[in-house]
């Protein structure tokens, strides 16, 4: 059966990059895609999720931070990741991140270890 994945970005061109590349890094996976940090809790707390990415502003209402401090409130074990162009790293890990990725060139090496050590 596929893992899935739940990504939380607002910028619909970041959002499918990143689903990209990981279907580029693994084929055996689903990906559910949400805009908004009110969808990824409501995602998360109905169904089964191998791995969350979440960027850290997300306009409307929740912020990354803000929905890995309630998830954390109910599943303590999924791995989340914060994506951002920085400066969060701290908070992010603070409040239960499992990492931090900085939005950069180099980002994917990152993601493929990430993916490696959880989807394996």
């Amino acid at each position: 059966m596929a893992k899935r994945i739940i990504i939380a970005e607002d910028d619909e061109n970041a959002r499918n990059t990143l689903a990209d590349l990981i279907l580029e890094c693994t084929a055996d996976v689903e990906i559910v895609t949400v805009s908004n940090g009110k969808d990824l809790l409501d995602k998360v707390r109905a169904d089964n999720y191998s791995l969350v990415f979440t960027d850290y502003e997300m306009p409307p209402g929740i912020t990354g931070i803000e929905a890995i401090k309630q998830i954390r409130s109910f599943n303590s074990t999924i791995p989340i990741y914060m994506i951002s162009g920085g400066g969060v790293k701290k908070e992010a890990m603070e409040v239960g991140a499992t990492d931090y990725i900085e939005k950069t060139e180099r980002y994917t090496k990152k993601l493929v270890k990430i993916l490696n050590k959880h989807l394996k």
